[in-house]
């Protein structure tokens, strides 16, 4: 079974514990389209050389960033165990990184500068699904959205925590899961008044460890909840998921914890109390955003189709928006999580037209990660050598947005990509106010700080009008591979 993270990246997720007292740099893995976890924890090395020892292995393996390949990588055989496993180390800044190919823990010491650190790797299982041929012939050609159960239980325990109310906690001074929850609504105002006494709650300690551990977590934890569900108070693992997003969720532990809470504060009775408001939710998402046109779009100009798609939403996300796709013999399926529509403070089917269709590109630029992202690992080599220096593009890129050069492009490319399904989906005064809009928020350097991206998409447009010319239809892979070139000659 071949399963491709979205949103991140599509390695295994690799966690370093540092005995002693190193210097860490934490890379945020957001792109959010992205996919999890491209750079983990990170190495500062002050050394071109360094070694790499394996204890249990009696293995040492002399290293040099003068090394590396094309693409900044330098592959390590290890034997271990009478298997034979690899990881790859690449230079960030004069860091480095692990991406292994296994799924054990092992001590490994790191020395530089005459100087050794102990770490401990915990190599985690890619994510995976398993679906049954009844899964396949039912959900061949089918569009779901939904609110489930325990993914709104979740994501209420968020909007509690000390992590995203208390600005002086001490472990989160930045206080960026604020950009997770959406506190604009009545309902967010609902949720508080009704679950804030149970802020000392087990599952509410449990998150805010968690959280202040890793803020990535936010994504491992939200995704993998849809793994879960529910019945007569008794919590279980869905047969279809495995794992959905990489990394240690700790299912024996968290599982206990949310069949407590759902008792002791009666979240079943308020689930079923709002069921209707998340219907109206549920069913503006079906009608409005208009979904049907963005896949087949994207399999017209991309050649690639999907024969499933889930819409995970929830009232209370706001700026954590993921993907995820499996694939199993000729079944393809994509999870998307997203927020809502962005109503005012209360839900009303009059959504202001230019809201739906900022909306709308929220939708598509998550969607389209599953389209792009295929074709972009293609030319992952050409992307790191075309991009020469990452902050010329990516003014955060240093501070863990977007930390790398494939991550930054395939970010530019989905947004980029929007515009031109706005140009010919949109009427033309609507295509011209959104178009502004996106390019003011991607290129201002204080927002999302993509600083050549009005640049970059007129090239793009540039690029897509002669295609259109030449062949009368518009070709993804081809529209890529010019705009690197583009981008090279810079």
């Amino acid at each position: 079974m071949k399963t491709v993270t979205q949103y991140f990246t599509g390695m295994f997720l690799l966690i370093i514990l540092i005995m002693g007292n190193p210097t860490i740099a934490q890379s945020n893995k957001q792109d959010l389209n992205s996919k999890t976890n491209d750079s983990a924890n990170v190495f500062k090395i002050k050394s071109p050389n360094f070694k790499i020892l394996f204890p249990e292995a009696n293995s040492t393996i002399d290293a040099s960033f003068n090394d590396l390949d094309s693409i900044n990588n330098y592959n390590i055989p290890y034997f271990y165990k009478e298997q034979y496993l690899s990881a790859i180390i690449k230079q960030e800044n004069d860091s480095i990184y692990f991406q292994p190919k296994m799924e054990k823990d092992i001590p490994v010491e790191v020395v530089y500068n005459d100087k050794t650190k102990v770490v401990n790797l915990v190599f985690v299982e890619s994510p995976s699904a398993k679906y049954s041929k009844e899964y396949m012939f039912e959900n061949n050609d089918k569009i779901h959205v939904e609110i489930p159960e325990l993914y709104e239980l979740l994501h209420i325990t968020i909007a509690i925590t000390r992590f995203n109310n208390d600005p002086n906690y001490d472990i989160n001074p930045k206080n960026e899961i604020n950009f997770m929850v959406n506190k604009k609504t009545e309902y967010h105002d609902k949720v508080i008044n009704t679950f804030s006494k149970y802020k000392s709650h087990a599952l509410i300690t449990f998150l805010d460890k968690q959280f202040a551990e890793d803020f990535n977590r936010y994504h491992l934890f939200t995704a993998n909840v849809y793994c879960l569900d529910i019945e007569s108070n008794k919590v279980y693992k869905k047969d279809t998921y495995t794992s959905i997003w990489s990394g240690k969720t700790n299912f024996d532990e968290l599982i206990p914890l949310i069949e407590d809470f759902y008792i002791q504060t009666g979240f079943k009775q308020f689930y079923s109390d709002n069921k209707e408001y998340y219907n109206k939710l549920i069913t503006d998402y079906e009608e409005r955003a208009n979904v049907k046109n963005i896949h087949s779009w994207l399999n017209k100009v991309s050649g690639i189709k999907y024969n499933s798609f889930r819409y995970i939403i929830s009232p209370l996300v706001f700026g954590g928006h993921k993907t995820q796709n499996f694939e199993q013999e000729d079944f393809n399926e994509c999870l998307i999580f997203l927020p809502t529509f962005d109503y005012s403070k209360t839900f009303d089917s009059t959504l202001d037209k230019q809201k739906l269709l900022e909306s709308i590109g929220v939708i598509f630029t998550e969607v389209d990660h599953n389209y792009v992202n295929p074709i972009t690992e293609k030319y992952n080599s050409q992307i790191e050598t075309s991009i020469k220096n990452l902050m010329d593009w990516n003014t955060k890129s240093n501070k863990g947005y977007y930390p790398t050069k494939i991550i930054t492009f395939n970010e530019y490319l989905t947004h980029a990509l929007f515009l031109l399904f706005a140009k010919e989906n949109f009427e033309m005064k609507d295509f011209e106010e959104i178009k502004n809009f996106w390019i003011a928020q991607e290129s201002d350097p204080n927002r999302r700080c993509f600083v050549k991206f009005k640049e970059f998409y007129n090239k793009f447009e540039e690029n897509y009008f002669k295609q259109m010319t030449d062949n009368q239809s518009y070709n993804l892979e081809q529209g890529t591979l010019e705009i690197l070139n583009w981008i090279t000659d810079l």
